[in-house]
């Protein structure tokens, strides 16, 4: 049986198909919410009722929500070094506020982020706010 123009065309999208559906990426999102001096009730998905908060409580119901928090350092330079490097601020050169780019103190350049082995991974990273 010949193949026509319009059948061998319809053969070439069926395996355009079939080779994005093979290849599409089922990859969880991964979000980290890094907030400083949030409360444990002030979020709706764990009880609060004062403040709405929709979205991260849909958020929470469709995904995954944390019981258990633990802080690298009291401040919040040193302790969103920790979140990101997952490594004591001391050890990777942020033990104190980093109020400027051009401070002394802060992340080395050398170490690893989060953010670096998510992009090692494939994923797109964004730091907001």
């Amino acid at each position: 049986m010949p193949l026509t123009r319009l059948s061998s065309r319809w053969i070439l999208l069926l395996g355009l198909l079939l080779a994005t559906a093979l290849t599409a990426d089922n990859r969880p999102n991964v979000i980290f919410i890094f907030i400083d001096d949030q409360g444990y009730y002030d979020l709706g998905c764990y009880g609060a009722t004062e403040i709405e908060t929709p979205h991260i409580d849909r958020m929470a119901t469709e995904g995954i929500r944390f019981t258990d928090y633990y802080a690298a350092a009291p401040i919040c330079s040193p302790s969103r070094a920790g979140l990101l490097t997952g490594s004591y601020p001391r050890r990777v050169g942020n033990h104190i506020w980093v109020h400027r780019a051009d401070s002394p103190s802060g992340i080395h350049p050398d170490e690893i982020t989060m953010g670096e082995l998510f992009q090692n991974a494939g994923y797109r990273t964004a730091c907001i706010g």
